[in-house]
């Protein structure tokens, strides 16, 4: 009950104060510790996919508001046969690219599933998590 209290304060304080109408995100620093530590990939495998993608970042990690319903589950599973792998553990899915993230169909259909998650690279996430991790804000 207190991340909704802290999500709807967030947005009410977006919209009031700069008019911009969006959907909070939010995650414990036990919580982003937790999921740099909990990576289901190894780093072979993210390696091998960064390899194949000449256009950027291939780890990423979407981070979902609620756990996920059946409907987008399903929604997910019929997602076109392609290198791209995801895992979705709890609120967090994470995905694997073999091309940009803007040409992934994989990437399509989650936002399509999932459309008030938001999605950041693997360096972004670790970052934060570091962040959440230094005494007063660093």
């Amino acid at each position: 009950m207190l991340e909704q209290a802290a999500k709807e304060a967030i947005e009410r304080a977006l919209k009031d104060g700069a008019t911009i109408t969006t959907t909070a995100v939010l995650r414990t620093a036990e919580e982003l510790d937790a999921l740099t530590r909990n990576c289901p990939f190894s780093a072979e495998e993210i390696a091998a996919s960064q390899a194949e993608n000449a256009e950027g970042e291939s780890f990423y990690v979407s981070l979902l508001t609620q756990l996920p319903s059946e409907q987008a589950l399903t929604q997910l599973a019929f997602t076109p046969a392609e290198k791209d792998v995801y895992v979705i553990s709890g609120r967090t899915v994470y995905l694997l690219l073999r091309q940009s993230i803007r040409n992934s169909k994989l990437a399509v259909r989650l936002l399509h599933a999932f459309p008030d998650a938001t999605t950041r690279n693997w360096n972004t996430i670790t970052k934060l998590s570091d962040l959440t991790n230094i005494p007063n804000g660093g």
